[in-house]
């Protein structure tokens, strides 16, 4: 029997571990979100629900420029936290939550401006 000349693939074994790497900050960002989800009192819903904004391409370019910079941010994350401190500072202002919506679905539709 031949034997082998190199022993280990090295191309084998810097894929397996880049990939383990890989897995390993995943799972880490993953873990650093959640724990700053509960930092902010803002856990991680287990029902999430689509919505669809118009928003000026400004404010667009820049939020992806940040969603970029950060890692493990993401434009969900982002866009649900923000929603939530203003929503917050809305309510703080009022001194009271906002009462529950009298019909569940808005009317929806392009804006007219």
């Amino acid at each position: 029997m031949k034997q082998k000349t190199i022993g280990r693939n090295p191309l084998e074994e810097y894929l397996s571990s880049k990939e383990s790497n890989e897995l390993a900050t995943a799972s880490l960002q993953e873990q650093q979100t959640l724990e700053s989800n509960q930092q902010d009192n803002l856990l991680p819903s287990s029902s999430k629900q689509r919505i669809t904004l118009y928003i000026s391409s400004d404010v667009i370019d820049r939020v992806k420029n940040a969603v970029y910079w950060e890692p493990g941010l993401t434009l969900a994350a982002f866009a649900e936290d923000a929603l939530f401190k203003a929503l917050s500072e809305l309510e703080a202002e009022r001194g009271k939550p906002f009462a529950q919506r009298k019909e569940r679905k808005l009317r929806g539709g392009r804006p007219l401006n």
